[in-house]
């Protein structure tokens, strides 16, 4: 049986984000944004540190680090870019009232998919980083994954689903 908690978080104003800048390229001029080809004139690469709060199923706090490749849409559904984004998400705090512990997830997701602007993304659990009141909570009880939808950085709706 799966388990399912909802939550929102809230990004708390710390997103920073800074292109990567590979070995032999020239940075971008001030003002600019990094670009990697000469012939994709919208592929670029950053990474992203931002911390989060959580309230509902999920109570605490995380931090966030992602690698992000901005690129076209391969649905050629809108003339926007699109960016597809891989990471980990350090969360501390509480889940449907257990005690306080931590907790390290993958992340992986996309935004401005299809034109839209909203970010969707999955988490999984990343095994053996429990600790605390999380191991009685979230330990033993199966795959452990989540995930989250939002058009913001407020009020962003996201679950876990234990036992998956």
């Amino acid at each position: 049986m799966v388990n399912r908690i909802d939550a929102t978080f809230d990004d708390t104003g710390s997103w920073k984000e800074s292109d990567v800048v590979p070995s032999g390229t020239a940075p971008a001029p001030e003002g600019e944004k990094q670009k990697l080809s000469s012939l994709d004139p919208v592929l670029r690469i950053t990474t992203v540190n931002t911390e989060r709060t959580f309230k509902g199923g999920m109570q605490g706090s995380a931090l966030a680090l992602y690698t992000m490749v901005y690129h076209n849409d391969p649905s050629k559904s809108s003339e926007m870019p699109m960016a597809s984004y891989t990471g980990i998400m350090f969360f501390k705090g509480t889940v449907q009232g257990s005690k306080e512990g931590e907790a390290t997830f993958t992340s992986s997701g996309t935004w401005g998919k299809d034109g839209q602007m909203r970010a969707v993304g999955e988490w999984t659990l990343v095994p053996g980083t429990l600790t605390g009141g999380l191991v009685d909570a979230l330990g033993d009880k199966g795959v452990v994954k989540g995930g989250y939808s939002t058009a913001g950085h407020t009020d962003c709706q996201c679950w876990l689903e234990i036992g998956a």
